[in-house]
């Protein structure tokens, strides 16, 4: 099946790096399995209730620009480990909708592969994005349709927190989850740059310790230029 792949972060000090080396993985899963890649650096809404939602409109925009079976979306906050999974191994099949999951919440964005079907879908939530005041994350709003509509709740997915959320340890046991490392991906929602590549760098292999022993030089360049040192 053809595929696109989309990354997304913003050029500023906290996730060029790391946002960098989050791509570089997906590009390597895309390029092994087949599929398109492409980064995007730019805000794509001049506003909106939180940066979490810009990936709807990079998935709608996708989906009108490039004519492929599947869409994917994978977070900057995210390492792919197994860029030899293929879309069936980790979970994809017949239905319009997949994303992952969590101890917290039934769904989570962090990965989220749409088929071109689900463009009605995209432009619903493009229109609730401003639906709560509260900065009402996308991925509550995917749940409340998903909880209300019968078509939905058939066509929305959630694939299992080992394939496609493994947080780290530390977070599994802040909030009571049984931690195992992800078959696919490992997820690392508000860890610290420093954090972040500790975990990691002992389990990607040469490739990836390189861009990890970068990212901590710059974090290390980071703390001395504020103290300045």
């Amino acid at each position: 099946m053809s595929s696109i792949v989309h990354t997304f972060f913003t050029p500023d000090p906290t996730w060029t790096k790391i946002g960098t080396a989050s791509a570089q993985l997906a590009r390597d899963w895309a390029d092994e399995q087949g599929f398109q890649h492409q980064i995007t650096t730019k805000r794509v809404w001049t506003a909106t209730p939180s940066i979490t939602w810009e990936k709807i409109r990079i998935l709608a925009d996708s989906i009108d620009s490039h004519d492929y079976d599947w869409h994917i979306f994978v977070d900057a906050d995210m390492f792919v480990t197994n860029p030899g999974k293929t879309l069936k191994e980790i979970g994809l099949g017949d239905r319009l909708v997949y994303m992952g999951s969590d101890w917290i919440f039934p769904l989570n964005t962090g990965f989220l592969a749409v088929r071109k079907e689900a463009r009605g879908l995209l432009e619903e939530m493009k229109r609730l994005r401003f639906g709560n005041p509260h900065e009402y994350f996308e991925q509550g709003t995917f749940q409340v349709i998903r909880t209300l509509s019968k078509k939905w709740s058939r066509e929305i997915v959630p694939l299992t927190p080992r394939a496609c959320n493994s947080y780290p340890p530390d977070a599994g046991e802040e909030w009571g989850g049984n931690w195992m490392p992800g078959d696919f991906v490992v997820h690392f929602a508000g860890w610290q740059k420093g954090d972040v590549s500790r975990f990691i760098a002992p389990t990607l292999g040469p490739k990836m310790n390189i861009l990890l022993q970068d990212l901590l030089k710059k974090t290390r360049e980071d703390v001395l230029k504020k103290r300045g040192d």
